[in-house]
């Protein structure tokens, strides 16, 4: 009996080494997915800031050119002064238009054929009179 109970001792011990080897190759294969991920991370994030450093370096950049081409350049100047008063003149009109009513209906008028045809008998009867 006590060599039967030694050998299940020893199959239970072998049956808990193999799980145990199993969950410590699991662990280390999901560590070293989690380190992949992280290090991609780090990388994704540290390209993604030096790309909006040099976007940023040269959006002012532009922004600055654009305004010394203003500077610089009378006529440019004086156009976009001239766009901005039209847009302050034409502002009133365009509130005026916007308070206007949707539905509205255009009066029309429309000549009937029988009136169009008196019109033109009566200038060819005027005429032949004269």
């Amino acid at each position: 009996m006590e060599t039967s109970l030694e050998l299940q001792v020893n199959e239970l011990r072998t049956l808990m080494d193999k799980n145990v080897k199993k969950l410590d190759d699991n662990y280390n294969l999901l560590h070293k997915k989690v380190d992949v991920v992280a290090n991609a991370t780090t990388r994704l994030i540290e390209d993604i800031t030096a790309f909006n450093k040099e976007y940023l370096r040269h959006y002012t950049k532009w922004i600055f050119r654009i305004n010394l081409l203003f500077l610089k350049n009378p006529f440019l100047l004086w156009v976009s002064n001239i766009e901005s008063s039209i847009k302050d003149e034409l502002a009133p009109i365009l509130n005026l238009v916007l308070r206007l009513a949707t539905n509205a209906q255009c009066p029309m008028h429309v000549s009937q054929v029988g009136d169009r045809r008196a019109a033109i008998g009566s200038s060819k009867g005027s005429g032949e009179d004269s």
